[in-house]
């Protein structure tokens, strides 16, 4: 049995790019039974998580009709998103490629027949991938950091880009500089230590002295 720890015991984990790589090929091989016996079906779960920054949890309620490839756009509406406000996120060309693969004409993103189980098939997709240890006693841990998907997604989008505010609204996290008093200073704290010494976060502090 593999599960996914929950956040509290986590640290910040960001992925390299040959374990994303991994991980989104062993989702693809065992996406479907035509794949052969060992059958996940959550592998539009790690393209969403890893190219898009969507949240699981958002994953597992979206719909295949708001997501449009044609037009490189994932409405998250209310009834999906975490905070309960409408966000669009946009779809990079890799997410693209890969999502090509796996979209189907409508239905959940998730079929329903994973819906009751998505813990344990996702602990089990992160084991085929390698995401585990072996004690001398053989038993096996899961090395998976939980939110791992998310916090790659917002930290090599933010290489790409440079734009925080963009990222921070891809990802659904609200603007907090446009919704508190313009009075008020804020402190923030950046999961990543490595965000800090970005020159594009030093300069974004500069223009925002409140912060």
């Amino acid at each position: 049995m593999f599960g996914v720890k929950s956040a509290e015991d986590e640290e910040v984990s960001i992925l390299t790019v040959e374990e994303a790589d991994r991980l989104l090929r062993t989702a693809i091989e065992t996406n479907s039974h035509k794949y052969g016996q060992i059958t996940y079906g959550i592998a539009p779960v790690v393209a969403l998580g890893f190219f898009c920054g969507l949240r699981s949890e958002e994953i597992q309620r979206l719909q295949w009709s708001s997501v449009d490839l044609g037009k490189r756009m994932i409405r998250i509406g209310p009834e999906v998103a975490k905070k309960r406000f409408q966000r669009f996120v946009d779809i990079p060309e890799n997410a693209a490629e890969w999502l090509t693969l796996l979209k189907q004409d409508g239905g959940p993103v998730i079929g329903s027949e994973y819906d009751g189980d998505y813990d344990k098939r996702f602990g089990k997709l992160c084991a085929s991938a390698g995401f585990v240890t072996r004690s001398p006693s053989g038993r096996r841990t899961s090395t998976w950091k939980t939110n791992a998907m998310r916090h790659s997604f917002a930290t090599y989008r933010f290489e790409q880009t440079g734009d925080a505010e963009y990222v921070a609204k891809q990802i659904g996290h609200r603007q907090i500089d446009r919704q508190t008093p313009s009075g008020m200073n804020l402190h923030l704290i950046v999961d990543n230590c490595a965000t800090h010494k970005h020159p594009a976060v030093k300069q974004w502090i500069v223009k925002h002295p409140r912060f």
